[in-house]
């Protein structure tokens, strides 16, 4: 007989209180997720992430690779001759 944690055999159930339980780890991990997120930003705010988002935005670039340039380029589709009709 297989024997599941108390949880699973509740939430698995018909009983009619079956749906409470999977509303429940709903709501849990819905106010979880917002807590880490309430938190992240809190963080963000504390280390001064958020004040100069124009300074982030260039730091990915330098002499070699100027803001407004376009550097990268995708290979174009070769055409093979045996292809063609």
């Amino acid at each position: 007989m297989l024997h599941l944690p108390i949880f699973l055999t509740l939430a698995a159930g018909d009983g009619v209180g079956s749906d409470l339980y999977i509303y429940l780890a709903l709501a849990i991990s819905v106010l979880m997720f917002g807590a880490a997120t309430a938190l992240a930003l809190a963080w963000a705010f504390r280390n001064g992430q958020l004040e100069n988002f124009h300074r982030g935005a260039t730091s990915i670039f330098d002499p070699d690779e100027p803001v407004g340039e376009v550097t990268d380029r995708f290979p174009t589709a070769r055409r093979d001759s045996h292809t063609e009709q």
